[in-house]
């Protein structure tokens, strides 16, 4: 395949169940670039904006990994699995007592400022150059160390007393991660219940300007 010069950032709408990696090196394949590179992986499950940088473009990844980036994501309380989404398997489960719309909104805001936050296992985050994700659909334990991180912006956006959905703001680094302070708070399990997605990163772009791989064909 012959290769060409290609100089052009392209904002990728990332499906879920597969890696960025994989993404990029399809719409690579698809626009015959001889260079290209994302600015950011985002979890196999997760979806939304993954801006594909090519040529010239590359030069724009490293303030691009640096960037804030929002996510939206919806929850479930009630019960909570071992990959913290709908994929895996039910670890607890539990009652729900009756929470109000505020204190959900408190449990939310919680999540504000500055905090140190250790990365779940099944993530993109790389232990000795593996994902853990992999080491731990091996059965794999990998130790991830905290780091520091900072939720700018955070928003309730819908709650019926079970179900809830969220936007959020971060810094780089930041994994949505719905168990632990929000569980504490209420005193209730809790678990994504759908894919997480990432709906801006610096700018707040158009969600609507993104494209899936298969438009590119």
């Amino acid at each position: 395949m012959d290769l060409r010069e290609l100089n052009a950032v392209v904002l990728l709408d990332k499906p879920a169940g597969c890696t960025s990696n994989a993404v990029l090196q399809q719409v690579r394949k698809i626009f015959r670039a001889k260079k290209a590179g994302h600015t950011g992986s985002l979890d196999p499950a997760a979806t939304g904006m993954l801006p594909i940088c090519f040529g010239e473009g590359t030069k724009l990844c490293g303030y691009l990994l640096d960037a804030e980036k929002t996510y939206e994501a919806e929850g479930l309380l009630g019960a909570v699995t071992d990959t913290d989404d709908a994929q895996g398997q039910t670890i607890q489960e539990a009652a729900v007592p009756a929470i109000s719309e505020s204190q959900m909104q408190a449990a939310v805001n919680g999540f504000l400022g500055d905090s140190m936050q250790r990365p779940p296992v099944y993530s993109a985050i790389k232990r000795n150059g593996v994902r853990a994700h992999k080491l731990a659909r091996r059965g794999e334990t990998p130790e991830l160390d905290e780091r520091p991180i900072t939720v700018h912006e955070i928003e309730l956006l819908n709650f019926d007393g079970m179900r809830f959905n969220i936007r959020m703001r971060v810094s780089k680094g930041t994994i949505n991660h719905p168990r632990h302070r929000r569980a504490i708070r209420l005193r209730c399990p809790c678990n994504y219940s759908a894919p997480t997605e990432r709906v801006a990163v610096w700018q707040p772009h158009d969600v609507q300007r993104r494209r899936a791989p298969a438009t590119y064909r």
